[in-house]
């Protein structure tokens, strides 16, 4: 089985990406909607966090308000409390993507994803076979942001300048997918992705 790693920062539009692949019959693993849903409630990582953070970021039922952590991990000068978020979570979505990669090898299929924002950052580059990114002009992610989650323009810069720069995604990436509005270039460059794909099975 290969297994492809999808990085991609915020508003470059990598799970759309990952959708399209998805509808060509291959499963992906979300490591953002796994970890969202971790903490949603009372688990082992919200308690964690909390422990962390504080208990001004908990929900009423034990979990996380994402609104609240994101709050104390985007504000200036947070670079070391982003780190330790990344510490906490990446190892309990690294446990569960490695148990949902054994399942996929095991049921006979041939490609997965593990779509990954963080891809690079937290490691799990390393379980990949091929490493795949995501990128688009930084005005165009920023126009996304800001329409996506309701984010003023500096809010948006600050996300963007917390994430690697696409010079770095381009480095470690043996595959690069340029997002910038065109779709008919996006679904030409997806089409190579799956002839790389399927060449390398």
């Amino acid at each position: 089985m290969i297994k492809i790693g999808l990085a991609g920062g915020s508003g470059s539009g990598k799970g759309y990406v990952s959708a399209r692949l998805l509808a060509e019959g291959i499963p992906s693993f979300d490591c953002d909607a796994v970890y969202h849903r971790m903490i949603s409630s009372d688990s082992e990582v919200s308690r964690e966090l909390i422990a962390a953070f504080g208990s001004d970021i908990a929900t009423q039922n034990g979990g996380i308000d994402r609104g609240a952590l994101r709050g104390v991990v985007f504000s200036d000068g947070a670079e070391s409390r982003r780190l330790l978020l990344n510490e906490i979570t990446h190892k309990h979505v690294r446990r569960a993507c490695m148990d949902w990669l054994d399942e996929m090898q095991k049921s006979g299929t041939k490609a997965a994803i593990v779509d990954a924002p963080l891809l690079f950052e937290s490691g799990f580059d390393a379980l990949c076979d091929l490493k795949v990114s995501v990128v688009a002009s930084e005005e165009i992610r920023i126009r996304r942001i800001m329409l996506r989650d309701s984010l003023t323009r500096e809010a948006a810069e600050r996300r963007i300048r917390s994430q690697m720069t696409e010079a770095q995604l381009r480095k470690r990436s043996d595959f690069v997918i340029i997002n910038d509005g065109d779709e008919s270039a996006l679904a030409e460059q997806i089409r190579q992705l799956l002839k790389t794909i399927k060449e390398n099975k």
